[in-house]
């Protein structure tokens, strides 16, 4: 839903968002979205009309400091302006379908048979896609980060946000 401009918190979720757009020049309007769910999380999306939205769950946006939302929400406005996750849904959507697919022929030929050897190449091919994109995605994921210290200029907010993470107190920001 969309922040609610009479919550305090949801004022410095606008403001952030407004800073973020001065510091990008405004190249691509991203919208705001709140998430209902005390989980601590944030992703960005992208459509190919060239819509974007960030979206930040209410439990990250009342466990994290101001600094803190500033380098999540630079972080996901990084990879909508570099396009990371528009490859990513488009990468997502395709694979997807395969691996239905896929799934779906293996189960058992129309004779009763299994049909899994006929599909091994395939299943091999399938894997090593996979294997691609966690690797793509581990490396946007650092990118995203460098870019965040350099919107925000505080390594410390961002390290404190991954700090976080890593000791279990929170899900992936």
């Amino acid at each position: 839903k969309p922040p609610d401009d009479t919550d305090e918190v949801h004022r410095v979720l606008l403001n952030i968002m407004d800073e973020l757009h001065v510091v990008t020049r405004s190249r691509r309007t991203m919208r705001c979205v709140v998430i209902p769910t005390l989980s601590l999380n944030a992703l960005a999306a992208a459509d190919l009309r060239g819509s974007a939205v960030i979206g930040i769950t209410e439990g990250l946006l009342s466990r994290l400091s101001r600094p803190q939302l500033e380098s999540v929400l630079a972080h996901e406005a990084h990879h909508i302006l570099s396009g990371d996750c528009l490859e990513s849904t488009i990468a997502a959507s395709i694979f997807g379908a395969y691996a239905a697919a896929f799934e779906h022929m293996e189960m058992k030929a129309p004779d009763g048979r299994s049909s899994s050897g006929l599909l091994f190449p395939a299943r091999i091919l399938l894997q090593l896609g996979n294997l691609l994109n966690m690797f793509i995605s581990r490396e946007r994921e650092y990118r995203a980060d460098a870019a965040s210290v350099r919107m925000t200029r505080n390594p410390v907010a961002l390290a404190e946000t991954l700090a976080r993470d890593l000791l279990g107190t929170g899900q992936n920001a």
